[in-house]
């Protein structure tokens, strides 16, 4: 990147992370490598060294990483060394009980570009139901320590992803994937357990 694109993005992820975001419940200082914003009411919290974008990975110049914790009982909580590539969506809902809602993601992750992560339907199933706040599905999302999650890949409600695993490429996860597994495909399912020794 020549001095006239570097400064450019400075400007640029200044003026997200500063000026577009509204969340005032930050803790933490990620690395910035791009443009990223904080947005809701909740709580957002990063571990040490969290790197948000990469260069020079694609759409680093036009597009931002999107973090929002929606409304005041919504917490998302990301652990140290965590490495987020570009255009990363991470939204935690509010659930109709009013129950702390949360995405957890571990330690030493190293997540891919277009990861998308949402804890919520947002709407309900039944054409009657589908602005009814009431009716709207929500459930916890803890992602583990030391996992490769792919590019493309989205995450959904519940889903509970262990320690060690690996996501391919293009995957929706829509059910828990234990430890130390690859799992692959829509929806994602497990193909192998990891063993020392295994290559991709």
């Amino acid at each position: 990147m020549n001095s006239i694109a570097r400064t450019y993005m400075k400007l640029k992820t200044f003026f997200y992370w500063h000026f577009l975001s509204d969340n005032h419940n930050v803790s933490g200082h990620p690395v910035l490598n791009g443009c990223a914003v904080c947005l809701g009411r909740g709580t957002i919290e990063f571990g040490n060294n969290v790197h948000l974008g990469f260069y020079p990975s694609p759409f680093l110049f036009n597009t931002y990483i999107h973090l929002e914790a929606r409304e005041s009982n919504c917490l998302i909580k990301i652990g140290n060394e965590t490495f987020f590539n570009n255009n990363a969506t991470i939204i935690a809902a509010s659930s109709p009980s009013n129950k702390i809602s949360k995405i957890l993601i571990g330690s030493d992750c190293m997540i891919g570009m277009n990861f998308l992560c949402l804890n919520s339907d947002f709407h309900a199933l039944q054409v009657r139901d589908r602005n009814n706040p009431a009716r709207v599905n929500t459930a916890d999302i803890q992602i583990g320590n030391h996992c490769f999650i792919g590019a493309n890949v989205t995450v959904l409600k519940g889903v509970n992803i262990g320690d060690g695993s690996v996501i391919g490429a293009g995957s929706v996860v829509t059910r828990s994937i234990p430890a130390n597994a690859l799992a692959v495909g829509n929806p994602a399912r497990v193909i192998k357990q990891i063993q020392q020794g295994d290559s991709l």
